[in-house]
């Protein structure tokens, strides 16, 4: 070790120890990394694709399970109350929020179905309801997603 203190000045020695490091120290972050973000994408949910208009942009939501089986009910009731379907994943994300696609009323639509909290007991009288509601919440906020989704729970009885 002497003869080596002797070949190389000690501000180079110095430099080198901390840039292995330093080397080391990326190499264990990327690892954490690396183990977090595969432990994250086995929750169990998915991404849904959500297309806005209204400014709000595009993006992705991470649903359940229980929220995804919805989707066609969604669909269903877009179509029967004459929302366009790129509304169903932005109402599919709302869903996520409300409940998690859990319980007998997902789209906890009660209040704007009879005013009061836990008067739907049947999950796709909750979706007609909450479409209903959302696209007359919609309606009202001029087509501006961020609005709605705001006064989707501000707005009872549509």
């Amino acid at each position: 070790m002497h003869i080596v203190l002797q070949l190389i000045p000690k501000k180079y020695l110095i430099g080198g120890v901390l840039a292995l490091v330093g080397l080391i120290g990326l190499v264990l972050m990327g690892a954490v990394i690396t183990l977090v973000g595969g432990i994250e994408s086995d929750s169990g949910q998915e991404d849904v694709a959500i297309v806005g208009r209204g400014g709000i942009g595009a993006g992705t939501a991470n649903v359940s399970p229980q929220v995804q089986q919805y989707q066609p009910l969604l669909e269903k009731y877009a179509s029967k109350h004459g929302l366009d379907a790129s509304y169903v994943p932005i109402m599919m994300a709302l869903m996520m929020q409300e409940s998690a696609g859990r319980g007998n009323d997902p789209m906890q639509s009660s209040e704007s179905y009879c005013g009061e909290v836990g008067c739907i007991t049947s999950p796709e009288l909750s979706i007609d309801q909450g479409v209903s509601h959302f696209k007359s919440v919609l309606q009202k906020a001029n087509y501006d997603i961020k609005l709605t989704l705001q006064s989707y729970n501000c707005a009872t009885r549509s």
